[in-house]
This record gives C-alpha cells, structure tokens and sequence, in this order.
C-alpha cells in the first residue's frame, strides 16, 4: 500500500480544499517528510488517514466518551457551515488480484436535523467501484486492520514517546490490548454511558430536559474553551522554541564574531586587577616587618 495523496475538505484547523501530494519523486529518494510547527496539523493529518480508511472502526474518535456522530460533528471547520459538511480524499496504490491498482477512497459527512450523514465511495483505476464502495469496511481489513493501524500511523512524537522508557511501557500496552481486542470493554463502557444519557433524557420531565441541555451547552463551551486553550497552548510552544532557537543562533553568531574572547579578556583583567592588589598588599606587609626588629633578627 503506497499513499500517493490526500485531500482534506473543511477538515478540523483545514479550511476549504488541501491537497497535498505524498508520493516520492523517485526511487533515488522513498521517503517523504513533514516538517511543521506545533498546532500546524502534522497529527491531523494522520488522523485523517486512518478517519478516511475506517470510519467509525478507527480508534481516533474513541478516545473521548462521545458518539461517532458527534466526533464527525466536531471535524468540521469551525468557520463553515456545518450543513456544508467536511470530508477526506486518499488515493494509493495496491496490489491485489496479483496487478497493481490505484484505489481512491472519498469519505464525506455532513450535518443534517439527526446529527450527520455519512458518504462513502471508491474509485479503482479511476473507475467508480459499487461493489468495493459495499463491502469497503471488510475489504480495508485486509490492508492493515483497524486495531492495529496506530502502530503504522504515527508522528514523530510517538517515536519519542516510546524512546522514552517511562511511557513506551503503556504505549505499548494500549497497542497490544488493542490488537488482541481487549479495548472493546473500554468501548463497550463508553457506548454504556452514552445509552444511559439517551435513557435519561427519554425518561425526563421538560425541567429536567431543559437542565440537561443547558447543562450539554456549557460542557460544549467548556470544550470549545479547552480546545482553544490547547491551541493557545502549541502557540506558546512554537513561539518559546523559535526564541530559543534565535537565541541559540545568536550565541553562535556572538562566539564566531569574537564574543568569547572578548569576554576571557575582560576575566584576564579581573585576574591582572587581584593580582596588582595582592601585589600592593604583599608590598606593604614586608615594609611593615621591615619597620620592626626582622633586620636586627636577620643580622
């Protein structure tokens, strides 16, 4: 599987039509980077991968007690309007049936009175596939299955996630229970608690109906607050590494330029000035003995 490009529509911090192309230019050069600063999208786009393969079996939603309606909801451009929707384009290529193909995955979702509503179509060699676009959450498995593909999609900050002895440990952990499918109980629970809030609002009066919505209002605001903390959060973070990267340069420009020998001849006269002291003070102890009986003892 070779992903060639990506197309991202009103997709999260993406707003309008991105694409970009992943494909090496040629076999002299196979690998493609990404370099951005913090809060630019580098993580975004990998869970636009796994989002446009997957849909509601990926585990990018799953990390929050939502529902899968709800985390599509939130992936829309907060400056368009949600009935416009979002959506994600990947092309790559594969082989199967023993021929290489070029397979074009469109996953679009948009919001209507029920919550949103979901598309999903494929395209093999430019040819629209009814069959595949069917069967697209079976035939993806064979790929890289769902519960597996955080261990293939990952950035630069997991690589030093698990460098790092103190977290690779549950990295790991979390990577092994999702491949034998212990993390189902953690779904089932969050699927559990989101029935409950469903049962409840079934069974309430208005006033406690009305309760509960202003209640989801606030925890709403309280989101949109926390992301834009989160947001202000990678701002200070980029902004603290370029100053300590321009201070770094400049550090490096003041020793070319003569800085630390400036700053050895201002510790050498220091060192001159304690000398010629201790010089005076030596002078003036030998005047003091010999002003007393130290030449009649010499004698």
């Amino acid at each position: 599987m070779i992903i060639e490009q990506i197309q991202l529509h009103n997709f999260r911090a993406f707003k309008g039509k991105h694409t970009i192309d992943l494909e090496p230019p040629n076999s002299r050069q196979p690998i493609t980077l990404i370099g951005a600063l913090n809060g630019s999208g580098k993580t975004t786009l990998l869970m636009a991968i796994q989002l446009v393969l997957y849909g509601r079996q990926s585990t990018v939603w799953k990390k929050d007690n939502r529902a899968y309606p709800q985390f599509l909801l939130e992936c829309i451009n907060r400056m368009v309007d949600p009935a416009d929707g979002a959506g994600i384009e990947l092309q790559f290529r594969h082989v199967f049936e023993s021929e290489e193909h070029t397979v074009r995955v469109l996953r679009y979702w948009k919001a209507n009175g029920n919550g949103t509503s979901e598309s999903l179509e494929v395209f093999v060699d430019g040819q629209y596939d009814p069959v595949c676009s069917e069967n697209w959450a079976d035939w993806v498995e064979d790929f890289i299955p769902s519960r597996i593909a955080p261990l293939f999609f990952f950035d630069g900050e997991k690589i030093e996630e698990l460098a790092d002895p103190a977290q690779s440990k549950e990295i790991l952990t979390a990577a092994i229970k999702s491949l034998l499918g212990l993390d189902i109980l953690e779904q089932l629970d969050a699927d559990l608690r989101i029935l409950e809030r469903r049962t409840r609002k079934n069974m309430a009066t208005k006033e406690e109906l009305a309760e509960i919505t202003a209640l989801e209002l606030e925890y709403e605001k309280a989101s949109d607050v926390s992301g834009q903390l989160a947001q202000d959060i990678a701002s200070v973070q980029t902004e603290s590494s370029r100053i300590s990267k321009a201070l770094a340069d400049a550090e490096q420009k003041y020793k070319k330029a003569g800085g630390r020998t400036y700053e050895q001849a201002n510790a050498l006269k220091i060192s001159l000035k304690n000398l010629k002291e201790q010089k005076v003070a030596t002078r003036a102890k030998l005047v003091e003995l010999a002003g007393g009986p130290m030449p009649f003892l010499l004698v």
